[in-house]
């Protein structure tokens, strides 16, 4: 069958179909580079910068106005962010960086006081050995080999059961 054989009606389905396929198979893509990105960012191999984590999440309406306390920012996840099979309620992050807290006003905060340095933490309604078998999972997605700086405990400023976290604090010294 030739291009001029095909009716009009048909031949606009079936470019729609194209524009939708490829617009699908894109915005897969973004996800996994998303996703990519904040494995990389959480698992602690090296200090966290979650600007990028928190811009994406932002454009695609995932977190809306944050809680402020102690130089850090708390949202919401909606719906929750599921990383690797584990699905997360919250998201927290600091910056030390006055540039950063100057540009986004809306993400960084920062109070008097000592600095919570840069951070990002990330909480769930699972319990501690799922996120240790998480943690393993994105490891290995990551190619990240040996001990990282990550830390597993219970949420300190929002709900949930178990809190995943990474900190430029945890880096000093080294």
């Amino acid at each position: 069958m030739t291009m001029a054989a095909i009716s009009a009606p048909a031949a606009i389905l079936i470019l729609v179909l194209l524009i939708c396929g490829s617009t699908t198979s894109l915005a897969q893509q973004e996800n996994e580079a998303f996703v990519d990105h904040a494995i990389r960012q959480i698992a602690c191999a090296y200090p966290p910068d979650p600007t990028a984590t928190l811009i994406s999440l932002n454009k695609t309406k995932r977190i809306k106005k944050g809680e402020r306390a102690d130089s850090e920012t708390c949202w919401g996840l909606g719906p929750p962010l599921r990383i690797e099979g584990v699905a997360f309620t919250h998201i927290c992050a600091s910056s030390e960086d006055p540039l950063l807290i100057e540009l986004f006003p809306r993400l960084y905060y920062r109070g008097p006081g000592t600095s919570a340095g840069t951070g990002l933490r990330l909480v769930t309604n699972e319990d501690r050995s799922a996120v240790e078998d998480w943690l393993r999972r994105i490891r290995e997605r990551a190619a990240i080999k040996g001990e990282t700086k990550v830390q597993i405990g219970e949420p300190s400023f929002v709900t949930g059961k178990t809190e995943v976290s990474c900190n430029s604090m945890s880096f000093l010294g080294e």
